[in-house]
């Protein structure tokens, strides 16, 4: 399906040109919408996802996450019970998003790296708007 994505710096307007494109264009506009469909696929509200997108990590919280990757006998978890979220399953559920709204037909993808996700599709044209 044919995709297109915008990138912007803040106050340049990529939204609305996204929703004018997008109007023109008849076809669907994924843009403030992504946050909350990536907070719903992690269970999370989507404040909490752009808390967690914004904020570097701490050492301690970057050398807990290695250990929990490289040792799962140490730090295993209850069967069923939610994985934290964590920028890398945030940067995944942000891929399903992506990958969703594509399969569904002709979008307009605002942000959110999309660009970089869909750098090799040959049906992508990419912009980037700036101030």
């Amino acid at each position: 399906m044919p995709v297109v994505t915008i990138s912007r710096t803040y106050g340049s307007g990529g939204s609305e040109v996204a929703a004018g494109l997008a109007r023109r264009l008849q076809w669907a506009l994924l843009d403030n919408a992504f946050v909350e469909r990536v907070a719903v696929g992690l269970h999370l509200t989507p404040a909490h996802v752009e808390a967690i997108e914004e904020r570097r990590p701490s050492l301690a919280e970057r050398i807990a996450d290695a250990f929990a990757y490289s040792s799962q006998e140490m730090l295993s978890a209850p069967l069923g019970a939610p994985l934290p979220p964590t920028e890398d399953r945030i940067l995944e559920a942000t891929h399903r998003v992506i990958d969703e709204a594509v399969a569904r037909g002709p979008v307009v993808l605002v942000g959110r790296g999309a660009q970089a996700w869909l750098a090799n599709r040959q049906d992508a044209l990419h912009f980037l708007c700036v101030s």
